[in-house]
């Protein structure tokens, strides 16, 4: 991804990572489970407001916060530049925390740009001296 798109990007995150989506057949286990789990959502809160309504049982609501609830909020930045990312911490739109780990998500992301940039570039060359071989 370029600078200027990721300047002008928008980018919605969850400041703890979710589990991350790779190749192969293990990844794509643990996708199918998430999916499953955001499915039981609903079913689980309303259960819950049962619970909560006949028996007054806050170790329910304990256990399913506990479980269900995201460990932290959801955060959306139209700018996910290292200045948008100050003027967030700075406005008080995220906590240092929060932004130190936005500032190493898209370090990362950029990382793996570069990455694969270089494999392609790589393959060109492997290419090319095979071909000339």
């Amino acid at each position: 991804m370029a600078d200027g798109a990721r300047r002008r990007g928008a980018l919605v995150m969850t400041v703890t990572p979710l589990p991350t989506v790779h190749r192969g057949a293990k990844a794509a286990m643990v996708a199918e489970n998430w999916e499953a789990l955001n499915a039981l959502y609903p079913a689980a809160l309303e259960a819950l407001r049962e619970r909560i309504a006949t028996c007054n049982d806050m170790a329910a609501v304990k256990l399913i916060i506990e479980l269900c609830a995201p460990k932290q909020r959801a955060v959306a930045l139209d700018d996910i530049s290292p200045a948008g990312i100050r003027e967030a911490i700075r406005t008080g739109k995220l906590s240092p925390n929060e932004g130190a780990a936005v500032a190493a998500a898209v370090k990362s992301c950029a990382d793996l740009e570069t990455l694969d940039a270089l494999a392609l570039r790589i393959e060109a060359i492997e290419r090319a001296i095979g071909a000339a071989a």
